[in-house]
């Protein structure tokens, strides 16, 4: 064989071996180039989660241990939302929002209650759908608690079910399990506006 057909030989196998390392190289661990503006947003979102995470550990003390017109606002709500489930009469409805809407009042108006914003704020949404219901059924209720009419008696449950769903997010509030994640998410909404 010659010495040209070695070379030749040899600088195929070369460039075919780098090719083949090429292509069954791992990926680079270098960082992508990111553009700057890319850059610095990811950067302002850490930033932001930080504070986040910060904040709800600075305040999920509040949370953990509710003062007494907290605690009584969220009780009467839980009775309110099981109350609602069992497909109870007018009146015990009527008596059981009464008794919720009061402890909620207290609550707000207690010194206690600006350490505990996003608790309010979340019984006042919930609230808001169980007043809707109860003016609802009141309006179209006969006192044998029947309905005038069909339409009355399904937007008076589509009202309590979107009560039910807004009275979970405040079990989640107070849930020990997923509140540190409740008042993180609650924070790092709150430092994006």
């Amino acid at each position: 064989m010659s010495k040209l057909a070695v070379y030749q030989i040899t600088a195929v196998c070369a460039v075919s071996f780098a090719i083949l390392l090429v292509f069954s190289a791992p990926e680079s661990k270098t960082p992508s180039k990111e553009p700057e503006s890319q850059q610095q947003e990811t950067s302002k979102e850490l930033i932001r989660l930080r504070k986040a995470e910060t904040l709800a550990q600075e305040n999920q003390h509040y949370y953990q241990n509710l003062p007494k017109t907290a605690e009584d606002a969220y009780q009467s709500l839980i009775k309110l939302q099981a109350l609602s489930e069992t497909g109870v009469g007018y009146r015990n409805y009527v008596a059981q929002y009464n008794e919720t809407y009061s402890n909620f009042q207290l609550f707000q108006k207690s010194p206690e209650a600006k350490n505990l914003p996003l608790l309010e704020e979340r019984i006042e949404f919930a609230l808001k759908y169980y007043t809707q219901a109860r003016d609802s059924w009141n309006e179209y209720v006969f006192e044998d608690n029947t309905f005038v009419r069909d339409s009355a008696k399904r937007n008076t449950e589509v009202m309590l079910r979107m009560a039910q769903i807004h009275t979970d997010p405040v079990v989640d509030l107070i849930n020990p399990d997923t509140q540190l994640q409740q008042l993180e998410s609650h924070y790092f909404a709150q430092l994006s506006d």
